[in-house]
């Protein structure tokens, strides 16, 4: 079986792993895979290169390209693909037409929060949810939000993402380097890119409100991505006389390598699907925090495996600040939260299950065709 991964790019980011990995694993299990990027390769696509892998680019301009629709349409028949795997929305627009005029069987995956308009949901359900034969969410809430926008639920399937847990598998590549002596130090860590969303300078006003009661040179802040709003973040850092104590890193390859750092992870995005970095921070036997949102309620059992936090603003900020408080305190609590959170992620939301449930996925629907399939559920369980 010959697959095709459609995604915007390869650059490090949680849905450009997840298709890593599945490219990795499906290959090994026989299923040859390629990738096409609308844009550019990236970063993990120059990786993948490097492993003998195909993967291709379309060079996408700025706002709709329409030179692309032919371009991906000539690339595809030329190669010849048993079947199309859509990641996110914008490559389904672009090459479902492909799709439908090749009947090449496809499948979509929703990654991300889904937030939509009705009108833009009403659009996407008449045209663009009619061609693939699956859409799949990456967290339970997401597919039932779709069902509520009205996308008919025999097209949809829930696929939680999975990450490796194998220590030596994970930890590859990349030299571990602080800006500053690890030793002795309580180190709370995030990973995610520098944008609005991922409420990173909520996060900052919660630490300083926590280190303000610690010996001075006892706890640090290490963020890990890169983007919009590092200015604003360097700024606040500053303007708080910070620089001593919080660390933007910037990218980072070896994300498993650092988290072995971590005293705590903290994932204070304001919207999420389904975190990698968490599953990661997790799978490492990190103690998490995490706000309720997403699909983060569907892998930590609040007290139990992680901690979950529901309030916003300046709100957030003095509740995520007594939360760290309690867990640097109570070294404890912070095991018990760690040992079950791995668990959890060895037991439900590992790499090995993700990919043999997209490896079912694409049998069953090569097997039945291009045609849109009557079985609701096409011989499987939906979620985990």
């Amino acid at each position: 079986m010959r697959v095709l991964h459609v995604i915007d790019s390869m650059e490090l980011a949680g849905a450009e792993r997840v298709v890593e990995s599945l490219v990795r694993w499906l290959n090994q299990r026989g299923i040859e895979n390629d990738v096409c990027c609308l844009s550019h390769k990236g970063e993990l696509g120059e990786r993948l290169e490097k492993e003998n892998l195909r993967i291709f680019s379309l060079e996408k301009k700025e706002g709709v390209d329409w030179k692309i629709f032919w371009n991906f349409f000539w690339k595809v028949k030329k190669r010849g693909y048993d079947l199309i795997h859509f990641h996110n929305i914008g490559p389904l627009i672009y090459g479902f037409l492909t799709s439908y005029l090749l009947h090449i069987p496809a499948v979509v995956t929703i990654h991300g929060r889904i937030g939509w308009k009705k009108g833009r949901t009403r659009l996407l359900n008449r045209y663009y949810f009619r061609f693939p034969k699956k859409i799949v969410t990456v967290w339970k809430q997401g597919e039932e939000m779709l069902i509520r926008s009205g996308v008919p639920a025999n097209k949809l399937m829930t696929i939680y993402n999975g990450v490796e847990i194998n220590e030596e598998e994970t930890k590859r590549g990349e030299e571990i380097k602080f800006p500053f002596d690890t030793n002795k130090k309580f180190i709370i860590g995030t990973v995610g890119n520098l944008t609005a969303v991922k409420n990173h300078l909520e996060l900052l006003k919660a630490f300083k409100i926590f280190s303000d009661g610690l010996d001075v040179d006892e706890a640090r802040l290490v963020i890990i991505g890169e983007g919009r709003e590092r200015e604003n973040l360097e700024k606040f850092i500053l303007d708080n006389h910070l620089e001593k104590l919080v660390f933007l890193l910037g990218r980072k390859r070896n994300i498993p390598g650092y988290l072995d750092y971590f005293d705590i992870f903290v994932l204070p995005s304001t919207s999420e699907g389904l975190s990698i970095a968490l599953l990661e921070a997790m799978g490492s036997g990190k103690a998490v925090v995490a706000m309720n949102v997403g699909g983060n309620s569907e892998v930590i059992q609040n007290g139990h495996s992680g901690i979950l936090i529901s309030t916003e603003g300046s709100r957030f900020s003095k509740q995520m600040a007594e939360i760290l408080r309690e867990l640097h305190d109570d070294s404890q609590k912070r095991d018990f939260l760690a040992k079950n959170g791995r668990q959890k992620i060895e037991s439900s939301f590992n790499c090995a299950l993700t990919v043999a449930r997209y490896e079912q996925l694409y049998k069953d629907c090569v097997k039945s065709g291009d045609r849109v399939s009557e079985d609701p559920t096409l011989g499987y369980e939906k979620s985990v």
